[in-house]
Formats: C-alpha cells, sequence, structure tokens
C-alpha cells in the first residue's frame, strides 16, 4: 500500500492529471485500490483504454459504462468487452466514443448473440427496432434472426439486406407469423435463387399472387407450370373445408 501511494504521489506530481489516471491504472495491476481510483475519475482525471480493460476484466465494467467520457482511446475492443459484461446500452447510446465501432454487421451479431445466451432480449429488441440504422447485414445477420424469434425486421426490410436467397426465403416462411407473409411476398423480389420449390410453399401460404407477378424471377417454372401448381392447390384447399365442413356436423 506504501509503495501504491508513493507511485501514486510521483505520477500525479511528474505528469499531470491525464497521465495519473493513465498510470495509476497501470499501476494498481492486481493490488486494485479501487476507491480511490473511481475517486480520481470523479474528479476529472482521465483514463486510457489499458485501465477501461483492467477494470472490465477485474468485473468493475458498470464504473467504465457510468464514467466512459473519462476514459481517452476506447475502441471496438472495449465496446464488445462492455457488451459481453451487459452493459451494451452505454455502447449503442455513446458509440461515437468508440474508435473503428459503427452499427454495422459485427456488433449487430454482437448484439443478437447476447440475446440468444440468456434469453436477455433487450438488445435484440434494440437490434429490430433499430435495424435500418445498421449497415452491411447480410444472410448471416438474417440467419441469427430468425434464429432468435425475430422474422419480421427481414420481410419488412429485405432491402436492407445483401446474399438473401432460397435458403432464407424458405426458413422464414417456416418460421414467421401469418401475418408477415404478405410483406415477404410483397418484398420477394430482393432475394436470389429463386426456384419451383419457392414459388410452391408461396402457393402453399395463399401467396400464389407472387409467383405470378414476378415469375420472370423465378428459375425452372414457366408460366405453364405456375397455373397447374395453382389450381392443383385450389384443388386441395376447396377438399380441406368440405372435410373441415363435414366434421363440423358431425
Amino acid at each position: 500500500m506504501e509503495n501504491l501511494t508513493k507511485n501514486k504521489e510521483n505520477v500525479q506530481e511528474k505528469n499531470g492529471k491525464k497521465k495519473y489516471g493513465e498510470e495509476l491504472g497501470s499501476a494498481l495491476k492486481g493490488n486494485w485500490e479501487y476507491a480511490d481510483f473511481i475517486k480520481s475519475l470523479e474528479k476529472n482525471w482521465k483514463a486510457s483504454k489499458e485501465t477501461a480493460i483492467k477494470l472490465i476484466d477485474g468485473w468493475h465494467w458498470r464504473d467504465v459504462a457510468r464514467y466512459l467520457s473519462k476514459f481517452d482511446w476506447l475502441d471496438s475492443e472495449v465496446a464488445y468487452k462492455l457488451i459481453d459484461s451487459r452493459e451494451w446500452r452505454d455502447v449503442v447510446e455513446n458509440i461515437d466514443k468508440f474508435e473503428w465501432l459503427k452499427k454495422d454487421k459485427q456488433l449487430a451479431i454482437k448484439l443478437i448473440d447476447l440475446s440468444l445466451v440468456d434469453e436477455w432480449k433487450q438488445s435484440l429488441i434494440y437490434v429490430v427496432s433499430n435495424i435500418s440504422e445498421f449497415e452491411w447485414l447480410d444472410k448471416e445477420v438474417a440467419n441469427k434472426l430468425i434464429d432468435s424469434g425475430s422474422t419480421s425486421p427481414i420481410a419488412y426490410y429485405s432491402n436492407l439486406f445483401v446474399w438473401l436467397d432460397k435458403e432464407i426465403v424458405l426458413k422464414l416462411i417456416k418460421t414467421m407469423p401469418i401475418h408477415d407473409t404478405r410483406y415477404l411476398a410483397k418484398n420477394i423480389t430482393n432475394f436470389k435463387w429463386l426456384d419451383k420449390e419457392v414459388a410452391e410453399n408461396l402457393i402453399e401460404i395463399w401467396e400464389w399472387w407472387a409467383v405470378v407477378e414476378y415469375i420472370d424471377e423465378f428459375e425452372w417454372i414457366n408460366k405453364e407450370e405456375v397455373e397447374i401448381l395453382i389450381e392443383n392447390w385450389k384443388k386441395r384447399e376447396k377438399e380441406r373445408k368440405e372435410k373441415e365442413a363435414k366434421s363440423k356436423k358431425k
């Protein structure tokens, strides 16, 4: 403790406020005279990225988030450590504080994964609610959203994603709420590699009109085949309804 105090006094006298904050953080190492350091931040001392990482690794991530403005040279490494520590909101609300950090694919995945790990959904809700603010969204992000049960952003905002294909369409059809299928059908041209299988699945969920209207977007199927598929589907639906009506009478 005596050496630590002496080190603190020497640093303060020699280098001034900012350097004091940085070197004190380094001097603390395993000793963690934590209360003294926090008091220094409250007095407008400055600290560095390295000190922030030491605090986070020492289970004091909440204080890094609380005194975020007191730290210099923070970057994406610190941001992701804070997110892993559940302090994601302070990161997204102060994103300009972190170098090399943007609202992009990597950050979206990090926030979605947080919700998948412990079913803590607030970070997922943030991504879904602010999906238009994220850049470079692609098939990987779409799969993450589907696995988390959040299919609506893909159906509504498929134009914000790249490399969406047949696989994503089929997964959406199987998992999304029925009231969202109309938006998927409406934006079907934003998806690549559509084929007969996709057409059949759209017809089965009553979105046959999209296949007819966008027939040129589908490979390995022509207009005549689509008409046959729709006709067969209508027959099945008629038989199903007749069967239901008979069962109700019984």
